[in-house]
């Protein structure tokens, strides 16, 4: 398949990228099993579009006569003619033939991009999901340490059986977060490697919201919309009216068929050409008016389709705009904490109960994952602009 895809230009984003992720979208368009036949469709299609692009074969007929009475003699003809076809000798049929090939390979783009836009989006899950097993794991390794230290106050008559209860409680709940997420990890690394066409995949890349995008709007939109295969295809079914509209109206123009003609008899022989042309009457009825119909209906769906875009952008835009700030919020909010050290002190000096201290640090906890997931969403955002 010889075909230039279409390159994805990102000069008014710069987004995360995880080390393994290029390795693995290439794994996954390579081995794709719905991208693989798509492409094999594409090269058949391809080749049919390059049919019948050529002029008709030509014809040659031979007439062999006997005379009657005998003494009238023998006549023998020979006729070879060529069928001229304007609308295939000027282009206009090839030209129509090539916008119909770019349509396909654009269609073939637009599910390719979605293909990879979800391997990517499990990317980013299973960054995130790393991101929570580190956080529930540290939790776990918190609460396992304090339901030990609490077992012992409890022996030692310090503290009562209760406060070691919601102590053990807390472990129970985190070693049960864990063991979710270790489960949710083995889903979606399944769910990835049937993308790869049953090839196995690892991840083990850490999340980092780092990406940006251009805040302009009107300039976000013009850049995207170049590489946007929808309104591509839009475009190219504007052209395809196009180059419809003038191969119909060369069609008007009569085939000409031209060629060699030649008889001969006993005495004498004659040679010569002939010349013929077919009546455009019947068969090209209504075809001019049906094409520039088409056309004009092609530029409606092209200025329908590109408000449409231009409003499903503004959405993701404004979402990733909300989400970038709540994100930025959270993270300097969690930034400027600093309680962890004094509240394990004030713990151990007796200062605070059980209940206060898993309170407090419930509380950190919680922050630490709303930073990670208001990271996650505008990392989705992100995406949501990159593959748009």
């Amino acid at each position: 398949m010889n075909i230039k895809y279409l390159s994805i230009i990102f000069s008014c984003l710069t987004l995360p990228l995880f080390a393994q992720t290029e390795s693995i979208l290439e794994s996954v368009e390579k081995n794709n099993i719905s991208l693989r036949t798509l492409r094999n469709q594409l090269d058949v299609q391809l080749m049919e579009n390059k049919t019948d692009l050529t002029l008709e074969n030509p014809q040659v007929a031979f007439d062999y006569c006997w005379g009657s009475p005998s003494e009238v003699g023998k006549k023998r003809n020979l006729t070879v003619t060529q069928t001229l076809d304007f609308s295939k000798i000027s282009g206009r049929q090839r030209a129509v033939a090539n916008t119909k090939s770019n349509l396909l390979a654009l269609q073939y783009e637009m599910i390719r991009r979605e293909v990879l836009k979800q391997a990517e989006v499990l990317c980013v899950k299973l960054a995130h999901n790393k991101r929570m097993l580190n956080h529930y794991n540290a939790l776990l390794a918190d609460t396992k340490r304090l339901s030990e230290t609490t077992k012992r106050m409890m022996e030692s008559g310090t503290i009562s059986s209760l406060e070691h209860n919601r102590a053990l409680l807390a472990y129970m709940q985190a070693s049960g977060e864990c063991k979710n997420l270790a489960l949710e990890r083995e889903n979606l690394l399944a769910e990835l490697s049937l993308m790869n066409g049953g090839e196995p995949l690892s991840f083990e890349g850490q999340p980092c919201a780092n990406g940006s995008f251009e805040k302009n709007f009107d300039t976000l939109f013009a850049q995207l919309s170049q590489n946007h295969p929808q309104l591509l295809m839009a475009d190219e079914e504007v052209h395809l009216g196009e180059k419809t509209l003038s191969m119909a109206r060369v069609q008007n123009i009569p085939d000409l068929t031209a060629g060699y003609t030649g008889e001969w008899t006993d005495a004498d022989r004659y040679n010569g050409f002939t010349l013929g042309i077919s009546l455009p009457l019947w068969q090209q009825k209504n075809k001019v008016k049906h094409a520039s119909m088409a056309r004009q209906a092609a530029e409606a769906n092209r200025q329908d389709l590109q408000l449409q875009k231009r409003n499903e952008l503004k959405a993701i835009y404004d979402r990733a705009l909300m989400q970038q700030s709540v994100w930025e919020e959270y993270q300097s909010i969690l930034s400027a904490y600093q309680g962890g050290e004094l509240l394990d002190k004030a713990f151990n000096a007796g200062q605070i109960n059980v209940v206060d201290y898993l309170s407090s640090r419930s509380t950190y906890y919680d922050m630490v994952k709303m930073v990670a997931d208001a990271e996650y969403e505008y990392q989705l955002s992100l995406l949501e602009l990159k593959w748009w």
